[in-house]
């Protein structure tokens, strides 16, 4: 059997070999992060979780996802017990919690005053020279980015830079 791993634009991949009669057959599995890409409804419904046991398909019912998401994010964190068949349970209070715990991970460093982020380069970067264009009670601030030369903006309120 032969791995290999490679990285895409947006999450990483183990590619495994497998030798057949016919020659190799291929498998590409990605390889789980830390965090996890939460949908809107189910940020909105996780809150609402009873404080009681769910089996991965009542939970994955209730939150509107398929049971093999929920085992993947299993895998990779989702705070759950087993009993002594082995099947999975996972507490409603505390699935909600982790929820909150991921969505404080997904984001991002917060911009200072004079700061964007240039989407050529993925940095912050502070702004040199920037232009205001008002629009209504927002104001969009270009600049050029001094790292890549690509073409920066940000939306700013009334009195902020």
């Amino acid at each position: 059997m032969e791995f290999r791993v490679f990285s895409t634009h947006f999450s990483s991949f183990c590619v495994i070999m497998l030798p057949t009669s016919r020659g190799y057959r291929t498998m590409a599995r990605r390889i789980s992060e830390t965090t996890v890409k939460l949908s809107h409804p189910i940020i909105v419904r996780a809150p609402g979780l009873l404080p009681m046991l769910y089996k991965p398909s009542e939970l994955a019912r209730d939150l509107g996802i398929p049971v093999s998401t929920l085992r993947d994010w299993v895998r990779i964190g989702v705070p759950h017990q087993r009993d002594g068949r082995g099947h999975i349970w996972i507490n409603g209070v505390e699935f909600a919690q982790w929820v909150e715990v991921q969505r404080g991970l997904r984001r991002g460093p917060s911009l200072g005053t004079g700061e964007a982020y240039c989407f050529c380069c993925r940095q912050v970067v502070r702004l040199v020279e920037p232009k205001s264009v008002a629009s209504g009670k927002k104001i969009l601030l270009q600049a050029d980015c001094p790292q890549c030369g690509g073409r920066i903006n940000k939306g700013v309120s009334h009195g902020e830079s």
